[in-house]
């Protein structure tokens, strides 16, 4: 991370302004995801094109609450049927002139079914894993060397402060 991208905490919610960031924004995006845990394991979704893992969910649709945005999401890119019961985090990042906000909700798994991908994640190679919370931590925790790198520019970051909300760090 620069000396110019800064990251704010508080209870409800981190920021992340990116050094790129221009005021005023012109778009504001909203994402929601889920955190289900597991024998202290996380879910989570990794392109395996190119290198990459998130929580899985993805952008919310015209209409859709956030629950049922993480429902979908999460049967779309990992094949898991959840039920959101509370909000874990929020994070709400500025770069360019774009507002994203990313809400992550604590999920208890029901079932499973089958993925139902879009063109793009099939593309990326896209596939729910299974690691360990500390192997979770050690990935996003290394933010700051993929900065201006494309791809993991910011991910990380905002994956990082997310779980650190997630596991109460």
């Amino acid at each position: 991370m620069s000396s110019k991208t800064k990251v704010n905490q508080n209870k409800e919610f981190v920021e992340i302004i990116g050094s790129n960031f221009v005021e005023p924004y012109e778009i504001t995006r909203r994402a929601c995801r889920g955190a289900v845990i597991k024998d202290s394991k996380i879910l989570l979704s990794y392109e395996t094109k190119i290198d990459v893992w998130m929580l899985p969910g993805g952008g919310l649709e015209e209409g859709e609450t956030e629950k049922e945005c993480v429902i979908r999401e999460l049967i779309e890119e990992t094949g898991h049927i959840v039920e959101p019961t509370k909000k874990a985090a929020e994070i709400v990042e500025y770069y360019g002139k774009e507002r994203f906000i990313s809400e992550y909700y604590y999920c208890d798994l029901k079932g499973i079914t089958d993925t139902n991908p879009t063109e793009g994640e099939i593309e990326e190679g896209l596939e729910p894993r299974w690691i360990s919370i500390e192997e979770a931590l050690s990935i996003f925790s290394e933010y700051a060397k993929y900065e201006g790198a494309g791809t993991k520019d910011g991910l990380y970051l905002r994956e990082y402060c997310a779980l650190k909300k997630i596991l109460n760090q």
